[in-house]
């Protein structure tokens, strides 16, 4: 039974945990330091003397405790959190001279070199000011760009854009993401507005890492696989999964092997034991078992560094480190106390990482693997090898998906059914992989090993890839359009932890718990979808091409948009909203200017100015088109009780037409500005 005294790391853990959600999510405001000091110093003097007197005493000081670390844990989560420090008096909507170092290693696009930038100095005036901020910089794909690398000082001339939102419902957050990032701006610099004033400025073991991984990439690069395999290998053992192609991505995700692609503590328990077995001689003394240590610390976290420091590499690095030096101390290590610890120090380095996907995969699997694979595995007993190996795999299999599923089904809206098979081929064959790809790496000098190998390794990974579109191509492969609440994902895990406490530990009392649970979750899917059923709705989507508007009745859709290029916006604006809404059925209306719903009428206009003979009546007048617009010439030809402008307008134009509004007190709605505008009340 679970006990708080086995796991001391825990209760530190859950408030901390606690305190960073409430500091990103709630309390938006500064916590002013001297009160909060003053609040935890007089509370914990409080807590010390409850610590002394009876038992309930006891429990209210613990309970103090525990309050005190939340609030510390919003005060240390506050640090972390960049605003936009910007000097006062500065338009960021003009082009401003800013001093910026690269802060990761460059990614190429098509038509430009990303780059992910601090700013250190912004010019205002004749005077150069410090600044602490990120910001993503588009540079011109050129020769001279291509040049830049990790630690570069770079000296442009652009504008410094702020990262809105989108604010569209339902829709990927991707100002949120950023801002988790402490990424606030970007920009773009063609040819003539940078110059690189400085080189290697960044931290130097990050750059040798970087080094190393590019000439890891030129060996995989020379063995003339095709891009699928190459992009195959690059994400799987070096982590540049900038180079997959797109199509086969969603191949292994719809399968349910996208985490395959990502480098994670199966990639780095195979770097532990390989450098392990050549150091395992180093055992004799106290010395030399330090000196193993180092080494096996320092190659984890190098290949950790190398792999791109991702959340899922950084958790076991830090596992592993745990155990290694258990290990030297000649400790026993508890599983759970190392899983708990690896967070702590991961959330103490940055607490942000907690909003990480990866992250929290990485940990809930680790945990579902940890706690449910060696039940799950008593229940049946293979006979053969072969079956104990696939048995092995079905239960590590499904005790990672338990606890993985729901935040999965959460983010992405989909389930693979067929992810027992694809987990025993492919964990199967990507362990192979790994180890090819490494064998191609140490035996690069020798072309005669290296050819062989690395043909062997295109081949290895050809099969791999089919066996994944095999799997992703048999019927009803994916379960797509799945719509949780928050609360029906934290339901889910209550009863996937109360259920496996029955079998675990014989609770029987728990069955009314977990029946509860169910009961909760089952009246908020019935109370939603009742209400969806009877929903009436009209969303108009903030998008840069142009107009979506979507008519909801019940599960039908109607979708109306301005022109063909505001199609290829869609899935990203529209379809997560589609998915909550259980659509069944969309039909779309292309380049439609007039249109009516449940007794309202709205008037598109996109490159076309209205001419009649009589004026317009409508609800509500969309612009789009990027066009200027005269509103008052406009007034004259439409009676319009909203105006909506769509998110195609330039700064420039956009603000002229609000000037307008404002001038002739038009009731108007700035998608750009105000996100996407949802009309819920109609003409009975």
């Amino acid at each position: 039974m679970f006990s708080w005294s086995k796991y001391p790391l825990l209760r530190v853990l859950l408030p901390m945990i606690i305190g960073i959600f409430l500091k990103f999510n709630v309390v938006k405001e500064l916590v002013p330091l001297h009160i909060a000091f003053c609040v935890i110093f007089f509370s914990l003097l409080i807590a010390v003397y409850l610590q002394r007197k009876q038992k309930i005493l006891c429990l209210i000081s613990s309970i103090i405790v525990s309050v005190n670390i939340v609030l510390i844990s919003i005060l240390y989560t506050q640090s972390h959190i960049e605003v936009e420090k910007l000097p006062q008096n500065i338009n960021i909507r003009d082009k401003i001279a800013f001093i910026a170092t690269v802060k990761e290693s460059p990614t190429p696009k098509p038509k430009s070199i990303k780059l992910i930038m601090q700013i250190e100095k912004i010019k205002q005036g004749n005077c150069w000011h410090k600044v602490n901020c990120k910001s993503i910089i588009y540079i011109k794909n050129d020769s001279l760009s291509n040049q830049i690398a990790y630690g570069d000082k770079l000296i442009c001339y652009a504008n410094l854009n702020r990262i809105e939102s989108s604010n569209n419902p339902k829709a990927f957050d991707y100002q949120r993401y950023l801002a988790i990032k402490n990424i606030h701006f970007q920009s773009y610099c063609n040819e003539r507005q940078w110059q690189t004033i400085a080189r290697k400025q960044g931290n130097v073991i990050i750059a040798f890492s970087i080094k190393l991984r590019n000439i890891f990439l030129s060996i995989f690069e020379k063995a003339n696989m095709n891009m699928r395999e190459y992009g195959v290998i690059a994400a799987i053992l070096l982590g540049s999964d900038d180079k997959l192609d797109p199509e086969l991505a969603r191949s292994y995700s719809s399968a349910g092997a996208s985490h395959i692609l990502c480098v994670s503590g199966m990639h780095v328990g195979i770097i532990y034991m390989i450098i392990n077995f050549f150091v395992k001689f180093l055992d004799k003394s106290k010395w030399q078992k330090i000196l193993r240590l180092i080494i096996l610390m320092g190659s984890v976290w190098l290949y950790s560094c190398i792999t791109g420091l991702s959340p899922s590499v950084m958790r076991a690095a830090t596992m592993f480190s745990f155990v290694s030096i258990g290990g030297v101390l000649q400790r026993k290590t508890n599983t759970y106390n190392s899983l708990y610890a690896s967070m702590f120090f991961l959330l103490l380095f940055n607490p942000l990482l907690i909003f990480e996907i990866g992250f929290q995969l990485s940990y809930l699997a680790v945990f579902g693997i940890v706690w449910l694979q060696n039940p799950i595995y008593q229940l049946y007993k293979a006979k053969t090898k072969l079956g104990n190996y696939a048995w092995n795999i079905i239960t590590v299999s499904l005790a990672a998906q338990l606890f993985t599923a729901p935040v999965a089904m959460y983010y992405f809206h989909q389930f693979p059914n067929y992810f027992l098979l694809t987990n025993i081929i492919i964990i199967s064959m990507a362990g192979v992989v790994v180890g090819m790809g490494i064998a191609v790496l140490v035996f690069s000098f020798w072309q005669f090993a290296y050819k062989i190998l690395a043909f062997v390794l295109m081949w290895l990974i050809k099969v791999m890839n089919g066996a994944i579109e095999t799997i992703e191509g048999l019927p009803f492969s994916t379960i797509s359009g799945i719509s949780f609440s928050d609360i029906q994902t934290i339901l889910i895990y209550l009863i996937i932890i109360l259920f496996a406490s029955i079998f675990i530990y014989k609770r029987k009392d728990y069955i009314w718990f977990t029946f509860v649970c169910l009961l909760i979750f089952f009246s908020l899917e019935i109370k939603k979808q009742m209400q969806l059923t009877q929903n009436k709705e009209v969303v108009i989507y903030n998008v840069k091409s142009g107009s979506i508007i979507d008519c909801f009745q019940g599960n039908q859709c109607l979708c109306y948009f301005s022109d063909s290029s505001t199609f290829n916006d869609m899935n990203f604006a529209c379809e997560n909203n589609r998915i909550y809404h259980k659509t069944k059925h969309i039909e779309f209306v292309p380049k439609a200017n007039t249109f009516s719903f449940q007794g309202k009428d709205f008037l598109l206009l996109n490159r076309k100015i209205v001419k009649s003979t009589h004026k317009i009546n409508t609800d509500y007048l969309i612009l789009s088109g990027n066009n200027y617009y005269d509103l008052l010439t406009l007034k004259e030809s439409v009676n319009f009780g909203q105006l909506i402008i769509d998110g195609s307008f330039s700064p420039y134009k956009r603000k002229n037409i609000i000037s307008q509004c404002e001038d002739l007190s038009i009731n108007y709605h700035d998608l750009s500005a105000d996100g996407a505008m949802m009309i819920t009340q109609f003409r009975r």
